[in-house]
């Protein structure tokens, strides 16, 4: 089988051996399967969309997700893709999204995806990492700064008006201050916030999508968190897993990024089987940032050693069991 479409398949190619056939099935058959799958993609998801649908009355269509920057083909991740269509499904006003998944999932990505898919697609997608700066700073970032509001302070457009009409990501948003939480709760339930230095609200259009690889539960706990804050930003809550529940795409992954790292360089590689059964078979707490160093790093390997392929050996060192084991024992025995 190959699956057809980009994102949540939209069908498979299905080949079956013909009976007297005295050769079954090889590695440059599914490979040739593949390739087609992804040449008809395109026609099988024009058809799919064309198709009509089950779905009962009054009930909008949810078209599939584009997500070309995002790659998976396990259950958990296509699952999450699915959480991203219905999290577009009303967006008159849309509402906010917390993606929660632990660091180096790419929480990033996705919330780039929603946006895409969304029908601000067209609008500003910003982007903050509440974790890079200071509380007081924060504050200013976020609502502005109006002329001689402070001296020697110019004025200071925040990204709440930049991004207007569009979405405003907000990752590590466990690392608002209380005060933040706020403002921003206002702004959630009203529209409008307040410019430093000014004596009127400004009313924006901007849909909120933040992101925390910390428990909510603990940074409630710690009061680090405001329930009512928490309550309004997870409107739509979305958990992305890590590689520890996505092994069977640790090999699709790897390629993924060998194939972006060469489209920027000069040299052409491949991966070996066994070292991706290897890559498989590792824990992987930084997830797909560290997946991408460590292709990233052995790839620069085996240039230097003159080698037309990643192999075990250009990986660094970690004991991994042998090639014949299974994908998800061998990550088990790990």
């Amino acid at each position: 089988c190959a699956p057809l479409g980009r994102g949540v398949p939209v069908g498979v190619l299905y080949l079956q051996d013909c009976a007297g056939r005295k050769m079954a099935f090889g590695e440059e058959d599914r490979l040739a399967a593949d390739r087609f799958g992804r040449l008809f993609g395109p026609c099988a998801e024009r058809l799919a969309q064309q198709a009509p649908t089950d779905a009962p009355p009054g009930v909008p269509p949810v078209r599939p997700v584009d997500a070309p920057g995002l790659v998976g083909r396990c259950p958990a991740f296509l699952e999450v893709l699915e959480e991203l269509r219905w999290a577009n499904l009303f967006e008159d006003p849309p509402g906010p999204v917390l993606i929660l998944g632990p660091t180096g999932v790419g929480k990033s990505s996705f919330a780039r995806v929603l946006h895409a898919n969304s029908s601000r697609r067209d609008r500003p997608f910003v982007q903050l990492n509440c974790a890079n700066l200071p509380p007081d700073r924060l504050d200013e970032r976020l609502f502005g700064v109006r002329d001689r509001a402070y001296s020697g302070v110019a004025r200071w457009v925040g990204l709440l008006e930049e991004a207007d009409g569009g979405t405003l990501f907000l990752d590590e948003v466990g690392e608002l201050s209380l005060t933040s939480q706020a403002k921003l709760l206002t702004f959630l339930d009203t529209g409008c916030f307040r410019v430093a230095g000014d004596d009127r609200d400004t009313r924006t259009d901007v849909r909120i999508v933040s992101a925390t690889n910390a428990d909510p539960e603990v940074l409630l706990g710690d009061g680090r968190m405001r329930l009512d804050f928490h309550a309004r930003i997870s409107e739509n809550e979305i958990l992305v897993p890590g590689l520890d529940d996505r092994a069977d795409d640790i090999p699709l992954l790897a390629q993924h990024l060998l194939d972006e790292l060469q489209a920027r360089s000069s040299f052409q590689l491949r991966l070996s089987e066994d070292a991706l059964l290897a890559l498989a078979a590792r824990p992987w707490p930084t997830n797909v940032r560290g997946l991408a160093r460590e292709v990233r790093q052995a790839a620069k390997t085996a240039v230097r050693a003159g080698s037309a392929s990643i192999d075990r050996a250009h990986l660094s060192p970690f004991e991994a069991p042998t090639a014949g084991a299974d994908l998800r024992e061998a990550k088990r025995d790990a």
